[in-house]
């Protein structure tokens, strides 16, 4: 691999790497996200496109927008996690596919293409981190395109460099959690760029400090969904690179073969922030069921599964897409149970630490 930016010959500095996979490459999206990262010291990357351009003219427009990023960054790899038939012998030969941890989810992708991309993405980190070890990367995080790690830590207030934060984690050290925090939008439909408008985020609750307001207060950012979070609460891992290492779902690793000197933490102060319906078109993204399954047993997270059911489902009878009456059903449902426009509230539940204004991470995209 290519260094572009810096000598990594130096053993002070820390080499981290990110490995994602994408179900649609959004450019603009996708370059922020790579500005971002490399901005606080994260300048390699693994990227799966898992996503089926059936469209002649869509999949000549991301051939166009992939060169030109790849041709920005030489620290890019990119997989064709679709049609690369080398990729899919690699994918079929992999240790993961017979262990006892995924094999259930192997058996549930037949009938679930939320299952399926589970199991691409299992199988996508073992094959970054093969990739990594040749590479003489040193730590490895698996995170989405909406996300944005952020290693806050009080001991080096004005910075944000993971290398710094990574170099202070002890040697016994083998994997840290970042808890994520959810992006919230504050304007009707949402806004245009989740990552420099944006700036508002519900705490996960092992940041909350006071847990009994949590207990009090924690209604007012439900709003009738099923959870505090619209989607999950568990935060994601980064893990210090070893040759056993292995993806333990979509959030954490393990060391295979069930080491017990495995050391996972999780950070008081470090989180992941994630940008997962800030535009009113993101409940479109829960359309897309490659299975066509005509129920929503596709779907994991409670908030994906009832958004399907109640605007993509087949088994809606009389469905219109794209009528006047449909977009405003959308459109209501989406401001009544995302939409946060009610400042003197989110004042409120900033002021009680269920909520933080971040705004780095936008300035960072921005300048």
């Amino acid at each position: 691999m290519n260094n572009n930016e810096e000598d990594f010959s130096s053993s002070s500095i820390i080499s981290v790497a990110i490995v994602t996979t994408t179900t649609k490459m959004n450019t603009r999206q996708f370059r922020d996200w790579i500005k971002y990262h490399e901005r606080i010291g994260v300048l390699f990357y693994y990227v799966f496109d898992d996503y089926d351009y059936d469209d002649a003219d869509e999949s000549k427009k991301n051939e166009r927008e992939k060169r030109y990023l790849l041709g920005e960054n030489k620290n890019i790899v990119y997989f064709n996690a679709k049609t690369d038939e080398a990729l899919e012998n690699e994918r079929k030969r992999l240790k993961c596919n017979e262990e006892q941890w995924l094999m259930p989810w192997i058996e549930r992708a037949k009938e679930s293409c939320n299952a399926k991309l589970f199991v691409r993405q299992s199988q996508h980190v073992e094959i970054a981190i093969s990739r990594a070890i040749r590479d003489n990367i040193e730590w490895i995080a698996h995170i989405d395109i909406d996300e944005l790690l952020f290693p806050l830590d009080p001991r080096f207030p004005k910075t944000l460099d993971i290398r710094e934060y990574l170099k202070l984690q002890p040697d016994l050290v083998d994997a840290v959690v970042f808890p994520n925090y959810e992006a919230v939008p504050e304007i009707k439909n949402g806004v245009k760029d989740s990552f420099t408008e944006c700036t508002l985020f519900k705490k996960n609750y092992i940041h909350v400090s006071d847990k009994e307001k949590y207990r009090k207060f924690g209604g007012l950012i439900k709003r009738g969904n099923p959870n505090y979070f619209l989607t999950y609460a568990n935060g994601k891992s980064i893990a210090r690179i070893n040759p056993k290492l292995r993806s333990n779902g979509a959030h954490r690793f393990k060391i295979r073969g069930g080491s017990p000197y495995w050391n996972e933490v999780t950070d008081r102060n470090a989180c992941v922030l994630h940008y997962p319906y800030t535009k009113l078109a993101d409940l479109s993204k829960n359309e897309r069921c490659e299975c066509h399954n005509t129920s929503s047993k596709c779907f994991i997270l409670d908030f994906d599964r009832e958004v399907y059911e109640k605007f993509y489902s087949p088994s809606l009878v009389s469905k219109v897409k794209e009528t006047v009456i449909e977009k405003e059903t959308r459109e209501e449902f989406y401001n009544k149970r995302v939409v946060f426009p009610d400042r003197e509230l989110t004042s409120k539940l900033e002021q009680i630490g269920l909520m933080q204004r971040i705004t780095t991470p936008s300035a960072l995209v921005r300048s």
